[in-house]
């Protein structure tokens, strides 16, 4: 009867020699495969078959991109060898074939799809009459590479002149970034590259030519793996002028604050876009010397106008004494008494058009005019004090009063200070003081412009003891002009405006000093006051 998949136990004797001395030693031995047994009516071979599995390798590698690996599969034996092939893992999609005879070969294929990013690993298992073997399968899902597309600055604003702006294109991801760029008006007339691999930078150009004036808006457009993004474009259109200005005159050649009684000048429009109804603001100023620009230039008015200047054509503006107390808005200065050139420039108030060169657009009188302020009274503290001055308390303490003082001075070697007590070098005061210091009998009549000047050093206890200066009108009342408090420990200049009590006689200005029951801060403290000017104008 013949025997299939079965052990045939051999007994075999085995002769070992030992010490000189001969064995015989019986040993069993077990061998696994197909025989034919002899005995079997069937046989008519007198031979013994079996199969083995041999697989030609142990492991599949398909690394992060292949999909498809081959093995094969072979019998080693005599007999048939029938197998099957299988898999672990659902990765692995397919063995084929899965089965068969003898010798194969068998192609496994493998899908990333859907997995994440990392290391796999299975088995195909090879079960046979010949054996088993099992083959170990790996692979590598790599990381997906995701570009990302940024673009910086964005938006892009040419303003008024501009005519070229550049913006950049980066890579925020991973992989290769590949780009385009497009506009979307044709007055952007360049974008350059118009596409590009990562990084890159695009110059972008605009032309205003042949344009009406106003406001432009377009879009560039960024397109890309790594996603979209649109760049907004802004830009303005101006039309341009070219004024200048010339033949400046004024009268009379001795003048105080708005009491010009004529001034005549050309304005010239040199550019190539009309002015239609265009306001324009002509600015006046003194200066000491023929250089327009510099620190000493004081503006002592202005007249806005309405015009309409063709281009390359003349425009002139004559204003008698009725036209320019219409006209001048703003017509004062605390220039001092003295020799000035008279300057005027042009400027186009509105935003279209532009003066495109403004080197030209200021002239000056071809000589000076004089300029006079009147002294009313003026005091630096180095005659005899009070002189012209009224000192007292109001109430208080009444040993220290507003006094002369040469512990420090603006100019000069004395100052008046708000708590002398009979020391002319004092550098405190007291507590409980309410000490004024008075001009009285001030007369502004006939003038239409005043101020009043004076130097003033302070220490006090800041938001309780103070310095402040009153003015007392022809009618009797009293009006706060300026108040201060604190430490301001250096000498500073003030400035105050009296002009709304110009016309009027019986003034009173008044420095007064205030101090509360406690606290005089160490040191030197006070108010010193020095140089004081009050001038007028007609």
């Amino acid at each position: 009867m013949k025997q299939r998949k079965a052990y045939s136990i051999f007994k075999i004797l085995l002769a070992v020699t030992l010490l000189g001395a001969t064995f015989l030693a019986p040993i069993s031995c077990n061998i696994f495969g197909e025989y034919n047994n002899p005995k079997d009516p069937k046989n008519t071979s007198s031979a013994s078959y079996y199969s083995i599995l041999s697989v030609s390798i142990k492991s599949l590698n398909f690394g992060s991109s292949n999909t498809s690996m081959t093995f094969s599969i072979s019998n080693s034996g005599t007999g048939n060898l029938t197998w099957n092939v299988s898999e672990s893992e659902s990765w692995i999609t397919s063995v084929s074939p899965s089965s068969g005879t003898n010798s194969g070969t068998v192609t496994v294929g493998v899908s990333r799809t859907g997995l994440s990013a990392g290391s796999y690993n299975g088995t195909i298992s090879v079960t046979s009459n010949g054996g088993n073997q099992g083959i170990s399968v790996s692979m590598a899902v790599p990381s997906v590479e995701t570009p990302a597309l940024t673009v910086s600055p964005t938006p892009l604003n040419f303003g008024s002149s501009n005519t070229s702006m550049t913006f950049s294109i980066s890579n925020a991801g991973t992989g290769n970034l590949t780009w385009n760029v497009s506009e979307s008006e044709s007055w952007i007339t360049s974008v350059s590259p118009a596409s590009g691999t990562n990084s890159g930078t695009i110059t972008v150009q605009v032309s205003r030519s042949g344009l009406s004036a106003g406001s432009y808006n377009g879009t560039i457009s960024v397109t890309s793996n790594g996603g979209n993004q649109n760049v907004s474009v802004s830009m303005t259109v101006i039309l341009y002028a070219d004024l200048s200005i010339n033949s400046l005159s004024v009268s009379p050649s001795t003048v105080t604050a708005r009491s010009f009684t004529a001034c005549s000048f050309n304005i010239v429009n040199n550019g190539p876009t009309a002015l239609s109804s265009t306001v324009i603001l002509v600015d006046y100023y003194l200066s000491s010397n023929t250089t327009f620009g510099d620190s000493d230039d004081t503006n002592i008015g202005d007249t806005l106008f309405t015009v309409s200047i063709s281009s390359g054509s003349t425009y002139r503006i004559s204003l008698s004494s009725t036209g320019l107390a219409n006209m001048v808005r703003r017509w004062q200065t605390s220039q001092p008494s003295g020799n000035y050139y008279v300057f005027a420039r042009v400027t186009i108030t509105s935003s279209s058009p532009i003066d495109s060169n403004s080197s030209n657009n200021y002239v000056r009188t071809s000589s000076t005019i004089y300029w006079s302020w009147a002294t009313i009274f003026s005091d630096g503290f180095e005659g005899a004090f009070p002189g012209s001055w009224l000192v007292g308390n109001n109430s208080g303490i009444t040993t220290s009063k507003w006094g002369n003082n040469n512990a420090m001075a603006a100019t000069g070697s004395w100052s008046a200070f708000c708590a002398d007590n009979g020391n002319n070098s004092r550098t405190t005061y007291d507590n409980n003081l309410n000490t004024y210091m008075q001009r009285q009998n001030i007369s502004l009549s006939g003038y239409s412009d005043a101020k009043i000047a004076f130097k003033l050093w302070l220490n006090s206890e800041d938001g309780y003891d103070l310095v402040q200066v009153n003015i007392r009108s022809q009618s009797g009342v009293w009006s706060n002009l300026f108040i201060r408090t604190g430490n301001y420990s250096s000498w500073s200049t003030i400035t105050l405006d009296l002009t709304p009590y110009t016309g009027q006689s019986n003034l009173i200005i008044s420095f007064d000093f205030v101090s509360d029951q406690n606290v005089v801060p160490s040191g030197t403290a006070g108010a010193w006051i020095d140089d004081v000017i009050l001038t007028a104008t007609n």
